[in-house]
């Protein structure tokens, strides 16, 4: 009985050390990843993501940042007349972005990854525009005060052809942060259009300011 005790003890023992080595060794492989994205190396650090998975595939972290890495690769290769790469990294920036938001779905930081996955994805088709929208939709339930995401949403809008929704959630955002200069530009575009040119102009003159 002692000694099945010890082996089990050892076993345990080892499972968890090895377990811990292996967690170590896949966050070195995403750090290695995430400064050659920040780099701009994202064909470098998808490989690197990569290994980071083949040994951590539990970390929502790393598939959101991932997600990004393969949106932005899936239009590069694109461009470069390979659809099918193209095709296949594309699908793994939404099922990487699935998984990040379905493990962590209070995250407001993986809504606004997800949001800037879709915007990126447009370059191929501007159906993802609606996606993106959706997106940062849920950000702004999360944070109503984050004027960046109010900021986001209402470019959303203006590029989903809602003007009337755009110039109303630019307004609030300026509510939310009156030194926000790309806001109050962005909301002096929407009330010029709008018919709108003495707001517009004091929009600018604030700017100016």
């Amino acid at each position: 009985f002692q000694w099945a005790l010890i082996i089990f003890i050892l076993l345990s023992t080892f499972y968890f050390l090895n377990s811990l080595f292996r967690i170590w060794r896949a966050d070195k492989a995403f750090a290695l990843g995430y400064n050659l994205e920040k780099a701009g190396d994202y064909a470098t650090a998808y490989q690197h993501f990569h290994q980071a998975f083949s040994l951590n595939k539990n970390e929502p972290f790393y598939w959101d940042e991932f997600s990004h890495n393969a949106a932005v690769l899936a239009v590069a290769t694109f461009q470069e007349n390979q659809a099918t790469l193209s095709g296949q990294l594309l699908k793994e920036a939404q099922i990487a972005s699935d998984k990040a938001v379905s493990a962590s779905p209070k995250n407001v930081n993986f809504w606004k990854t997800r949001t800037k996955v879709f915007y990126t994805l447009s370059a191929l088709d501007l159906k993802y525009n609606q996606e993106a929208l959706e997106a940062i939709s849920e950000a702004k339930k999360l944070a109503p005060t984050d004027a960046k995401v109010s900021y986001n949403l209402g470019l959303l809008y203006g590029l989903a052809g809602r003007s009337d929704l755009a110039l109303k959630t630019l307004e609030e955002t300026v509510a939310l942060k009156p030194n926000y200069p790309d806001a109050r530009y962005a909301l002096a575009l929407y009330l010029w259009e709008a018919g709108r040119t003495q707001e517009a102009i004091e929009q600018l003159e604030y700017i100016l300011e």
